[in-house]
């Protein structure tokens, strides 16, 4: 919490239930994760960061001048910053992780943390939605998840 607001993340939103949700949101490759800001005295929520794979974890700067998010599909942390020069702008405060980020905490002597519940899963191809699909299909056929038509 800084200045009386609150920071959380919304994840993801998916189609997809059972055990190869995950897999399945991954190849999708869809940036519906977001970090938001709540504000008790006006009421109101306002997004901060949009278009994360997985918004999941946050951490507060022990100053409050920046707020982290884990980008977890994109093996990144995002930073917000909330006081200076760059006062409501985003950037990139770590990249190239070595797995998905679930979770982040900076402690008492500005010690950042990263949990990772996963290690990189270099063999997702990114940059080739055809061959994304193409796994993503046989995903759906081959462990029974319920898959959208999209």
């Amino acid at each position: 919490m800084a200045f009386g607001r609150i920071f959380f993340t919304q994840g993801t939103s998916s189609d997809y239930q059972g055990l190869s949700s995950d897999i399945l949101t991954i190849l999708e490759g869809s940036f519906k994760g977001r970090l938001l800001e709540y504000n008790p005295a006006t009421g109101k929520t306002r997004t901060l960061i949009g278009e994360l794979t997985s918004g999941n974890g946050v951490a507060l700067a022990p100053d409050e001048s920046y707020v982290l998010v884990a980008d977890q599909y994109r093996y990144r942390i995002k930073r917000y910053w909330l006081k200076g020069a760059s006062s409501g702008k985003e950037d990139i405060f770590a990249d190239n992780l070595p797995g998905f980020v679930h979770n982040i905490y900076i402690d008492d002597k500005n010690t950042l943390w990263a949990a990772f519940n996963s290690p990189r899963a270099d063999i997702i191809p990114h940059n080739n939605p055809w061959l994304k699909a193409q796994l993503a299909f046989a995903t759906c056929k081959f462990t029974g998840a319920r898959c959208s038509t999209r």
